[in-house]
């Protein structure tokens, strides 16, 4: 039985709160914008751009032989492919009035839209016409090759990775690309020389790596209790230092990485902006031990520093007025 059956008020919360996550939105003014970027994100990401050609081709040819008449539809196909068309097409349109338009919110649609591509296919002769057959074939593989084949001699795929960037959700060259994974137990390790348990943690910053759940995993996978609690983000307005500063001193652990700028994809790069500043502010506070390094990172390693709480354990009030604030 799905999660949501018995959660359904709860699922319906969290797709309308999805729905205007706008880090996931397209920057644009004007409808026609926005509307060209949605489609530029459905050529490359969704569909990739040898299927897109492939997609417009058929249609075309669908449409031109239609048009002279070649073959008629007969009701059994026009009712697949209206009833695929009407499965597919609201929730494509529903990225033109929403904020989010992350693909994988949309990649439902595909199916159905797949089924109906296919029936025009067939009947406009793509799957008979030897020419046509071969086309179909070469960009299907031509696409595939794209995705499984790196960069030679590159631990990442280069053309990938500049994709991400720029579409945030990538495109056929991003699909197999090799991701940073950060070893996390080192920071467990700290909390344990320095006879931290239950550790209230805080960090600054933003990255695929950096955020509570992937923080925390040591813990949880030693069934050991740990707290986390992002100290700011852009999302939440201008930067309060006094609330941050006020959070830090409750804190046993702070995490940041000076170092880390992020994508302006997603925004994470205003996320980072005041790493540096959080570290300044810690190396002048005297309830903090100088921090300790950490290297994380296979590929591309960045320096993460952990600054160590050394006056005393927060109170049990304290506590509890921290985890109003865990993520």
């Amino acid at each position: 039985v799905p999660w949501w059956v018995f959660n359904w008020k709860s699922a319906i919360a969290k797709a309308f709160l999805s729905g205007g996550f706008v880090r996931h939105s397209i920057a644009s003014e004007s409808f026609l914008d926005k509307t060209i970027g949605l489609l530029y994100i459905f050529s490359q990401t969704m569909l990739g751009p040898a299927l897109t050609l492939l997609t417009i081709g058929i249609v075309v040819t669908f449409l031109a032989q239609l048009q002279r008449q070649k073959f008629q539809i007969e009701i059994g196909h026009l009712t697949a492919i209206a009833a695929c068309l009407m499965s597919s097409l609201p929730l494509l349109l529903m990225a033109l009035i929403k904020d989010n338009h992350n693909p994988r919110l949309y990649n439902p649609s595909l199916l159905p839209l797949a089924i109906a591509i296919g029936i025009l296919a067939v009947l406009s002769y793509w799957t008979k016409r030897r020419l046509l057959a071969a086309i179909a074939t070469a960009l299907i593989v031509f696409q595939v090759a794209v995705i499984v084949t790196p960069t030679p001699g590159e631990p990442q795929y280069k053309v990938g990775d500049l994709a991400s960037k720029q579409l945030l959700w990538g495109n056929p060259t991003s699909v197999l690309r090799r991701l940073e994974q950060w070893e996390w137990s080192l920071l467990r390790e700290v909390a344990q020389q320095k006879g931290i348990h239950n550790p209230l943690i805080a960090y600054l910053g933003n990255d695929s790596n950096l955020n509570p759940p992937q923080i925390a995993f040591p813990w949880v996978k030693n069934n050991e209790p740990a707290r986390v609690t992002w100290l700011w983000n852009s999302v939440t307005g201008d930067i309060d230092w006094e609330k941050v500063m006020s959070t830090v001193k409750l804190s046993d652990l702070v995490i940041t990485v000076p170092e880390l700028e992020g994508d302006a994809a997603d925004r994470s790069d205003l996320d980072n902006q005041y790493n540096a500043e959080l570290v300044e502010r810690l190396q002048q506070d005297p309830q903090f031990a100088p921090p300790v390094s950490l290297k994380l990172g296979y590929y591309h390693p960045v320096e993460v520093l952990v600054f160590v709480r050394q006056s005393g354990q927060p109170s049990e009030t304290a506590q509890d007025i921290l985890l109003l604030d865990i993520y």
